[in-house]
């Protein structure tokens, strides 16, 4: 069950989950670029959470 954590993704620009997980606690982001588009820490607690109701 843990190899999605290790396996690349073409999506994901050849990281993998445990990869784009570790940037984000260094960085911040996925890739020190990308931090520019990550909503920052307070901005995030302007959004509300709700579930999809649409969802199975």
């Amino acid at each position: 069950m843990g190899w999605e954590l290790d396996t690349p993704s073409g999506a994901n620009h050849g990281l993998t989950i445990r990869e784009g997980r570790a940037n984000f606690l260094k960085f911040g982001a996925c890739e020190p670029e990308m931090v520019k588009h990550v909503v920052s820490t307070e901005q995030r607690k302007l959004f509300e959470y709700r579930p999809d109701s649409n969802a199975i």
